[in-house]
């Protein structure tokens, strides 16, 4: 069959559609595909979804949607561009941006947020806690240690010192010793002369004031005691004293009240030198020194609580003695009023002594006074195991109370010194086999007299053969009251010995107590009240220019003998001072 251009095909069933003309331009083609005729009869197979094509005008998938979460790993988190970035803190932790902020993680990592703290508050391990301290407050002391508050304020650091040193007044310094200045107070020592010289047999211009109260000459003084005072003001006043804890003793001394209301001499009357202050041969309760009696012994004692005011001592050496004198007649000072040791009788009228003076009168009880020097120690200075109930208890600034016990952290090894000056030798207990020689009471305060083993020593001796040892220089014995050895005479006797001419040995030897024993409980060494040993050293500034046994009893005391010349008070007082810097030993000394 021939189609002709105007005439169309027929659609086959669609009658709509016969009557279409088509058109005799090709069309252009476009985006939808006509579907073929499908008669419902015909079965058509199955393809699936037919598949969906890009528009022209596709660039590729759409944007995200950005109001939507990204999924990311517990340490990162979204950016602003929904990319998971690394977080910049751990969620929810706290941490301090300055004592005064906390400084907390949000929720995602991503940032930080800041929290002030309330006032007295500071920030510490993320949290805002109370201040115990200043941070910058000063640093104090505690158990020989310096306390110094942290930077935050929150706690207290404390600092060890290092050894041989202990906190004072917030740093570490030197431990402080205990020093006793044990002054000659004999008769002798107001001798102007080595013949013993007495200022008032001076005849001409040139003689110092010899009548009370104005005694020697304050700027150049002639006796041997003046000539000690001035040498000690200058100690006294150095720098070397500035911190030093040191009391004033002198040979026992006692107002003679049997002195009929005679006035003060520069001699000393009104005092009365004793060469003993009780009668028992050892005399180890102290309360028998306690109270009136102390003070005949102590002019100065240690202070309780506080550091040595050098005021108080030199008052007693400055050349200037006040009385008080009141209405009230007397004869003898046990009708006038006040304590013990401060009431005199003086031109019959009771007085009481304002502003004191050191005075020589008496006898030379050096063994006695060492004595009497340690039981004041133990029983008033160091006070280590004693009971209590408060620091206040302990009367002295280097213990506090305990557990119910006074106690020191350097006790072990807090020196305790006597210096002694003097210009003479024994003259109470002049024979070495007594308790109360010098030289045993030496040993006794240094090293230790009997043992039974090396604990009941001190100071590195030994217990050899039920005696602490001594040094190897020393002589078993030695010229009486003189320092020179003796050499042995006839075999078989034990004290026959040559010992020079007589007037200076008189043919007797002294032992020097390197095998002294001493059987009473309590005489062989000090202890405290915990049972402890008691160390003490004992120098001795020799005024004699003789041989006197100072030099034995500075060694046997541990310390140093050192002569001196009394018209040269500066050299006394470079004597001095390097006995005042006394260090604690380092080994085994702490809190």
């Amino acid at each position: 069959m021939t189609l002709s251009c105007s005439s169309a095909p027929s659609t086959g069933g669609d009658p709509a559609k016969k009557d279409v003309p088509m058109s005799t331009e090709v069309a252009a083609p476009t985006d939808v595909q006509e579907t073929p005729d499908v008669s419902e009869d015909t079965a058509v197979p199955d393809e699936g979804p037919a598949e969906e094509l890009p528009s022209p005008q596709d660039d590729g998938p759409p944007p995200p949607d950005t109001d939507e979460t990204c999924t990311c790993i517990p340490t990162d988190h979204c950016d602003e561009n929904g990319a998971c970035v690394d977080d910049v803190c751990t969620q929810g932790a706290t941490t301090c941006a300055s004592l005064e902020q906390i400084s907390i993680c949000n929720e995602d990592g991503s940032a930080f947020e800041l929290i002030d703290c309330d006032e007295n508050t500071a920030c510490y391990l993320g949290e805002c806690v109370a201040q115990k301290c200043d941070p910058g407050g000063p640093a104090v002391c505690e158990d020989g240690q310096i306390k110094v508050c942290n930077g935050l304020g929150t706690e207290y650091n404390l600092i060890p010192c290092p050894g041989g040193t202990a906190c004072k007044d917030g740093e570490c310094v030197p431990i402080e010793p205990n020093v006793i200045l044990l002054v000659d107070t004999s008769g002798s020592m107001n001798w102007v002369n080595e013949a013993g010289g007495m200022p008032d047999e001076c005849e001409g211009d040139d003689c110092v004031p010899w009548t009370w109260p104005m005694c020697d000459d304050p700027e150049s003084p002639v006796t041997r005691l003046g000539k000690a005072k001035k040498a000690l003001q200058g100690v006294l006043t150095s720098d070397a004293a500035a911190d030093a804890r040191m009391a004033l003793m002198r040979f026992p001394q006692l107002l003679n009240i049997l002195g009929g209301g005679a006035a003060p001499t520069c001699a000393g009357a009104g005092l009365k030198g004793f060469g003993k202050i009780f009668q028992e041969q050892h005399a180890l309760e102290y309360e028998q020194v306690q109270p009136e009696k102390l003070g005949s012994i102590m002019p100065v004692p240690f202070p309780a609580t506080q550091q040595t005011d050098k005021s108080s001592l030199l008052e007693w050496i400055d050349f200037s003695q006040v009385y008080d004198i009141g209405d009230k007649d007397c004869i003898l000072a046990t009708v006038c009023d006040g304590e013990p040791g401060n009431k005199w009788c003086v031109g019959n009228k009771c007085a009481a002594l304002v502003e004191p003076e050191l005075f020589a009168t008496g006898q030379t009880p050096i063994g006695r006074t060492l004595f009497y020097a340690g039981e004041y120690l133990r029983h008033a200075v160091v006070a280590q195991g004693r009971d209590c109930a408060a620091d206040a208890d302990c009367a002295s600034p280097h213990y506090t109370c305990l557990e119910g016990k006074c106690h020191d952290p350097y006790r072990a090894c807090r020196p305790n010194v006597i210096v002694l000056l003097s210009d003479g030798a024994e003259s109470f207990d002049t024979f070495a086999e007594k308790f109360f020689h010098p030289f045993i009471q030496a040993k006794r305060l240094h090293y230790g007299l009997g043992c039974s083993s090396d604990a009941d020593c001190l100071s590195g001796a030994t217990c050899v053969g039920g005696a602490c040892t001594a040094p190897d220089e020393l002589p078993d014995a030695v010229c009486h009251l003189t320092d020179v050895p003796c050499t042995k005479n006839q075999e078989g006797f034990e004290y026959k010995y040559k010992c020079g001419p007589a007037q200076t040995c008189s043919g007797k030897c002294d032992q020097t107590g390197l095998t002294w024993t001493d059987s009473d409980e309590g005489a062989e060494v000090l202890r405290d009240a915990a049972g402890d040993p008691i160390a003490v050293t004992i120098h001795v500034v020799d005024a004699s220019s003789a041989l006197v046994g100072s030099k034995t009893i500075a060694t046997l005391g541990g310390g140093k003998h050192l002569p001196v010349d009394l018209d040269d008070p500066q050299s006394i007082i470079d004597v001095f001072l390097p006995l005042l810097d006394v260090k604690a030993a380092v080994e085994g000394c702490g809190p």
